[in-house]
């Protein structure tokens, strides 16, 4: 799979994501794409993921 075969908005996502990884935003794209050939909306997915999980956690402090 190559850059043009997944959606151009999960590649940005994508990117910004896996900067957390490299510095390179090359291998980030390669990483981002590895991804998306597996799960088309996989950085969708994941921010909805990590945004659920941010919730519980401040719910869990407010509860005590």
């Amino acid at each position: 799979m190559t850059f043009r075969d997944v959606d151009q908005n999960q590649l940005a996502l994508g990117v910004n994501v896996e900067m957390e990884h490299t510095d390179d935003p090359n291998v980030a794209a390669i990483i981002a794409v590895d991804h998306l050939s597996e799960i088309p909306n996989y950085y969708t997915r994941l921010l909805i993921m990590e945004d659920i999980a941010l919730r519980k956690t401040k719910r869990r402090k407010i509860e005590g």
